[in-house]
């Protein structure tokens, strides 16, 4: 929500609600108050929390996004699970890259940029973590479902920090 008062507006932050005033001049007429930050922390907490982003598939499962996903992928079938492999793990040193740039140049603040382009990367991950499970016959919605047992199964007997897969 937005007020002028003279030549100033009054915006209220876009995540904590604190009441900011801005010159006229420093803000475009079409912002909207939800995209206005009392501080680039806010800002970041705000992007972080996803409450700004228009998803196309809102509601897509794994196994959607697997079967989606799958008419993308065009390797070789002598490269069934290496490439899809390899790939993950480049993606994944990608991803890493961009976080360890992120501390070494701009202090670990994350800007709406910078999270998206990890978004992109984490997109990629995903990819050939679905490619991988459609090379191997197993479908993402089942991975996932192990996994969130496996975890509250660990974090009920309190394992959850530790080593080792059967813990």
């Amino acid at each position: 929500m937005s007020r002028y008062i003279g030549k100033r507006v009054r915006y209220e932050c876009g995540y904590c609600k604190k009441q900011i005033t801005l010159n006229k001049q420093s803000v475009d007429d079409s912002v909207n108050s939800g995209e206005v930050f009392c501080s680039v922390m806010c800002k970041n907490q705000f992007y972080l929390s996803n409450r700004c982003v228009k998803q196309k598939n809102k509601n897509m499962n794994f196994n959607e996004y697997q079967q989606k996903a799958s008419t993308t992928a065009k390797y070789p079938s002598t490269m069934r699970l290496i490439y899809p492999t390899l790939g993950l793990a480049g993606e994944s040193g990608e991803v890493c890259e961009k976080v360890k740039k992120l501390y070494r140049d701009d202090n670990g603040v994350i800007s709406f940029q910078k999270l998206e382009e990890l978004k992109r990367e984490l997109g990629d991950v995903l990819w050939y973590v679905s490619a991988i499970c459609t090379d191997l016959g197993i479908n993402m919605q089942e991975v996932a479902e192990l996994n969130i047992s496996k975890l509250q199964s660990r974090l009920e007997r309190n394992v959850i920090h530790g080593n080792g897969d059967d813990r």
